[in-house]
């Protein structure tokens, strides 16, 4: 496993040349022209998609590179490749979408490079080659697609269609604008779809496409640029909580195989020029998260970016995370295609003076920042993508860290950090999937959930700032009909580089416990667990591999008891450094 290799970037001219490594690392991987698949593992859409997958998320790092005056490398390569995709005689054409398609996808890519760079992607085509492409991206026209960011996808691709001298669909475009509009919750949120998940498809896909058309194709939002402006405007000022102070941001939700496209949205107000914040916030927000990005493991033997988080991981994968998915990572590189003298590049890299504690009522979370470390944790009430496999996990923890990362479920491992497990035959195990009924009073986050049919839980959760980090108090109300035995995690521990083995872990100083507190010690990171009502035993899981997104080897502490039918309280402190 290898990292990027640019963990001092700090120039335009550093940023310019990641894009382009990156890009080329790919690119030398291509078999045939307009696919792009290197690795084996596979996804829920065919190998054709994959292929086409591959070859067009590389133009979010190459059509800024030329947007930004760079020489346009591999312009031939592109060329070439989107000739023969949209060519229905070609053997290498991507194939007919239908409806709800995964390729419908890269319109977006497909979209935004004609954008950003037609002068070299398509204005070199022969006049039957430029038919093929926008006989290509009118196909989304005549399509349903996911009704959620995927409207996006549409909108961008009228936007292109118009700047290659061609009418777009105006009727698809405002129906499109209107269902977007009816997805925004308020304060800077929008559902990923009616009701639908608040996660990083916020910044990376919602504010990020309407920034960028708020420059490129304002005229096309029917009066909107302005609002979309705005929303981001307010966005900014939550979405700088979910970033540690060493450039880390929040694991949470789905998608999470796009690693850097977590902080695209900081360059996409740069490119709109949007000052949400003080231009060096923003640049700070965004350099340092790239900066931390290159720190990790996330790279192939061929120096490509690997289906994971912290490390290859396919255990935590979607099943539309095809092998060329994490080139969604390369929108990061947006702002390369502004000018040296532009005032995001002139302005000095600040961290900013942000609060501890922000309380963001749509995405339901508060989130803290500890004052030592500057890890980031958050409390959450469950709002939750459902059709989602592990959607537990991603979405309805009682907290995630910056620091920690989440476990997911596989197999019989139970991905048990922060989260109240439960069992009526003590081996199979039920968790939180979905919070309802979420509000936030005094500071905590309340909801409620149901994992059997006679059974009801309310979760009030609480964080705050302890002499050991980052504390969150969690107390349960349990009404059951049924016998209950329980498991509730603290936060995983990374035991990665632990060399002791077996019983040696459960000892001092690497193990601490009592009978209703446990406390996992490993260098300077500390995780612990305390009961404070209930009646339950300490104690910790095995190094579990693989389950976490960050560390590939982990333990978690945890408390355990047992309920009996009718109406109990379980409370803990859960803390870690």
């Amino acid at each position: 496993m290898h990292c990027i290799p640019f963990a001092h970037a700090c120039h335009r001219t550093d940023f310019q040349d990641a894009s382009r490594w990156l890009v080329n690392q790919a690119v030398a991987q291509a078999a045939n022209p307009g696919a792009i698949c290197p690795e084996a593992h596979s996804q829920h859409y065919p190998g054709q998609g994959a292929g086409m997958e591959g070859f067009c998320r590389l133009l979010w790092g190459w059509a800024p590179l030329v947007a930004g005056g760079v020489a346009p490398e591999q312009s031939v390569f592109f060329r070439e490749g989107l000739i023969a995709g949209t060519d229905p005689c070609h053997a290498g054409f991507w194939g007919e979408p239908v409806d709800y398609d995964q390729r419908f996808v890269e319109h977006a890519s497909i979209a935004t490079a004609l954008l950003l760079a037609r002068e070299r992607l398509f204005d070199p085509l022969d006049d039957g080659a430029r038919k093929n492409v926008i006989a290509w991206l009118r196909r989304i026209n005549g399509a349903e697609v996911v009704p959620n960011n995927w409207r996006m996808f549409r909108v961008l691709a009228n936007a292109a269609i118009r700047h290659v001298g061609e009418s777009p669909d105006f009727e698809r475009l405002e129906s499109d604008l209107a269902a977007i509009d009816g997805y925004f919750l308020g304060n800077g949120w929008y559902g990923d779809g009616a009701n639908g998940a608040r996660d990083y498809y916020n910044p990376m896909a919602f504010h990020f496409y309407g920034l960028l058309l708020t420059r490129l194709a304002p005229d096309l939002l029917g009066g909107r640029a302005p609002v979309f402006i705005e929303r981001a405007r307010r966005f900014a000022q939550d979405f700088r909580h979910w970033f540690a102070d060493d450039g880390a941001a929040l694991p949470y939700g789905r998608s999470l195989t796009y690693r850097f496209a977590q902080g695209a949205f900081w360059g996409a107000l740069a490119y709109a020029g949007v000052e949400a914040l003080p231009w060096g916030e923003i640049k700070g927000l965004w350099m340092r998260h790239f900066r931390w990005w290159c720190g990790r493991p996330v790279l192939s033997h061929a120096q490509t970016l690997t289906v994971g988080y912290g490390y290859p991981n396919l255990v935590m994968a979607e099943d539309y995370n095809g092998p060329g998915a994490p080139g969604w990572a390369l929108k990061f590189f947006l702002p390369i295609a502004l000018p040296e003298d532009h005032p995001f590049w002139q302005a000095e890299e600040t961290v900013g003076d942000r609060p501890v504690l922000s309380i963001q009522p749509e995405p339901g979370m508060i989130l803290r920042r500890d004052v030592v470390t500057g890890q980031v944790v958050a409390s959450c009430g469950g709002h939750a993508a459902e059709w989602l496999s592990l959607a537990g996990e991603k979405y309805a923890k009682f907290a995630y860290s910056t620091k920690a990362g989440f476990c997911v479920s596989h197999g019989n491992d139970i991905g048990l950090d922060g989260m109240l497990a439960l069992s009526d035959d003590g081996i199979h195990w039920r968790i939180r999937r979905k919070g309802s009924d979420i509000r936030i009073e005094n500071e905590s986050i309340i909801s409620r959930w149901s994992p059997f049919p006679d059974v009801s839980i309310e979760t009030t959760l609480t964080l705050e700032q302890g002499p050991e980090g980052i504390v969150q108090l969690r107390t349960h109300r349990i009404v059951s009909g049924r016998k209950l035995w329980t498991r509730e995690g603290g936060f995983a521990l990374n035991t990665t580089h632990v060399r002791l083995m077996g019983d040696a872990l459960k000892r001092p100083p690497f193990c601490t416990i009592e009978e209703t507190s446990i406390v996992l010690r490993h260098g300077d990171d500390v995780s612990g667990i305390a009961g404070l009502s209930g009646t339950r035993v300490a104690a910790s899981t095995v190094d579990i591999p693989n389950i976490n997104l960050l560390h590939p080897r982990v333990r978690v502490p945890y408390l355990a008891g047992e309920l009996e039918p009718g109406t109990s309280e379980l409370g803990c402190r859960v803390w870690m450094r």
